[in-house]
């Protein structure tokens, strides 16, 4: 277990993930700071690794201007598709060079989804705010959109630079982490199964963005939730944290049409949120 190299990137988080290809790391960075309150913060963007010496290969949308944190990064044909906390989603080439950038309604916090759609591949972002989109991965042009029920945020056509202004003295959170990217109406296409901040669950149909289902639970679940099984036997697991006189933790299990099945209690010192 000897150190093999250390390298000094920023802040990461639980939402971040490692891309490797050859002797390339790419990694998104939120810099010195979660919460980038003035214009100026160099440390953020994305950082391309020697996988074998841990030397800065790159640095790069890091912007001047704007919170330029990065999260997760997808990798698909030689080319890295990511969002930030500037309210935008970029696909760069592996060398940093930006190919194309969308303007989005809010902060993007985690992974990129692909799926293998009938309209053929999609890159899948969502935002805080409530947005989800399906895009071209060659040009970003938009597939599909999606917008929860209480969206109140940007939408094409709308004034940017109010919805800037705005976005910058305000924090929403609709979706936060990655999807579960299942095929949940058995039509032959994976769809994608979101927890909201709130702790609620949807499933958006991969091919047309439309909402399958939705749960809503008097208790929210915790951030952690997977999938379980195989074929007709995979389930949604969550969990949750009961809070009335007293706090109760239970693991709750659904079926990939919505239904909840079951829930079972657990302990204090088997609880944890991840």
């Amino acid at each position: 277990c000897s150190l093999i190299w250390k390298t000094e990137i920023g802040k990461t988080s639980f939402r971040t993930n490692v891309v490797f290809k050859g002797d390339r790391i790419w990694i998104g960075s939120n810099g010195d700071s979660f919460m980038d309150r003035g214009a100026i913060e160099s440390g953020s963007g994305v950082y391309e690794l020697d996988r074998r010496t841990g030397k800065r290969v790159r640095h790069f949308a890091n912007e001047i201007f704007g919170d330029m944190d990065v999260n997760g990064i997808l990798c698909h044909r030689d080319r890295l598709y990511f969002g930030n906390d500037n309210e935008e989603f970029l696909c760069t080439d592996l060398q940093g060079k930006i190919r194309w950038r969308n303007p989005t309604s809010g902060d993007i916090e985690h992974e990129p989804s692909l799926l293998q759609t009938k309209n053929g591949a999609a890159i899948i972002y969502a935002t805080e705010t409530g947005e989800v989109k399906a895009v071209n991965p060659d040009d970003g042009k938009i597939r599909w959109s999606y917008y929860v029920p209480e969206f109140d945020g940007w939408k094409p056509g709308d004034n940017r630079t109010v919805f800037k202004v705005k976005a910058w003295f305000s924090n929403t959170g609709f979706f936060y982490t990655r999807p579960l990217v299942v095929d949940v109406n058995a039509d032959g296409v994976n769809d994608l199964i979101y927890r909201t901040y709130s702790g609620n669950l949807l499933a958006l149909d991969g091919n047309s963005g439309s909402l399958i289902w939705s749960i809503k639970e008097d208790y929210g679940m915790s951030i952690g939730f997977t999938g379980l099984g195989r074929g007709k036997q995979k389930k949604i697991v969550a969990l949750k944290s009961i809070e009335t006189d007293t706090v109760r933790h239970e693991i709750s299990f659904y079926s990939l049409r919505g239904q909840k099945l079951r829930s079972i209690a657990i302990s204090d010192e088997s609880w944890s949120g991840g």
